[in-house]
């Protein structure tokens, strides 16, 4: 292989002069130099190369961390689907103006802590929403130590109106309300809620007349708090031979009556007898129609929550 050179000037044998071209070989001693040189020029952009992909990989938590803290964007499986303003460790601080989280297109500010035990935020949908409960939106609420204590689905409203703001109240028991310190807004998607990996059981007795009431709810939670619950409720004398059948007769009345009212959802298990009902509600699949029904708690609750609310109302749980 050679290399063309171009000559100054050469003569033909008529006297004509003509441009001469040179070859050179390139295998001679000067061209070796040259070959040292390239290889040594690539081995500098291949070390320059590697330096950089160590240096990002290296500072990819760090950038990871500025995306997710206090920036105005949120790493997330699905970009902006939860947008953070100004918030600490993707919270907002309970009491103070400063900061917004946007999720699904709504806009939370504001929270503040009310009175009667009741936490709210300001929302602002930047557009008209007509399946509220399908935007699977949780208001989680967290203590000093920044442990979340409280989680509550945003539902319960019919649609959103675009740009027209609103106050979203959760009404805390009192021991959560006094430990909450700032305010979550996340995600979970429906097929989140699987395995129920714990239970919760309270009971209530209550003695009337002749007779005792006895209550029974059993709570069911996955890995992202309550699934669903299963309701017992029955009545009995207290001495058999008692002949007034009053007590009883009202029970079977308020029964029947809770009966009628489960027939028009989609609750499962209904087993109504004269003196006792049962029935399972499944939050996740739950229709209420123009039934009256109102549940107990939120799907997503957690356990400490909704422990402390039963224990305050004198239920008994483990």
């Amino acid at each position: 292989m050679g290399l063309f050179r171009k000559k100054v000037k050469s003569e033909t044998k008529d006297n004509t002069n003509i441009d001469g071209i040179e070859i050179v070989d390139l295998e001679g001693s000067n061209d070796k130099v040259v070959n040292t040189l390239e290889q040594r020029k690539e081995f500098k952009i291949a070390i320059i190369i590697g330096v950089g992909v160590l240096l990002f990989a290296l500072l990819l938590p760090k950038i990871t961390s500025i995306f997710t803290k206090d920036s105005i964007f949120t790493y997330t499986d699905e970009v902006n689907e939860v947008v953070n303003n100004k918030t600490v460790d993707g919270m907002l601080e309970i009491g103070k103006e400063e900061g917004s989280i946007t999720a699904k297109k709504v806009k939370f500010y504001n929270p503040l802590k009310r009175t009667n035990n009741q936490i709210s935020v300001t929302y602002l949908p930047n557009t008209g929403i007509n399946n509220v409960d399908g935007l699977n939106l949780y208001v989680e609420i967290y203590n000093s130590n920044k442990n979340l204590i409280a989680r509550v689905k945003f539902t319960n409203i019919e649609k959103l109106d675009r740009k027209v703001q609103g106050n979203y109240k959760l009404d805390m028991n009192e021991t959560l309300y006094k430990e909450a310190e700032y305010l979550k807004v996340t995600i979970i998607k429906d097929e989140e809620f699987s395995n129920i990996t714990d239970t919760l059981t309270c009971t209530y007795e209550n003695i009337e007349g002749n007779s005792k009431v006895y209550y029974k709810r059993v709570y069911n939670f996955t890995n992202n708090g309550l699934l669903s619950y299963n309701i017992s409720k029955s009545v009995s004398k207290i001495d058999i031979n008692d002949v007034d059948n009053t007590i009883i007769e009202k029970y079977t009345k308020i029964f029947s009556t809770e009966n009628d009212v489960l027939k028009k959802t989609n609750i499962e298990g209904i087993n109504l007898t004269d003196t006792s009902i049962e029935y399972i509600v499944n939050l996740s699949t739950l229709e209420l129609g123009n039934s009256s029904y109102k549940k107990l708690y939120e799907q997503g609750s957690i356990k400490r929550q909704i422990e402390l609310s039963e224990e305050s109302l004198k239920w008994m749980c483990e």
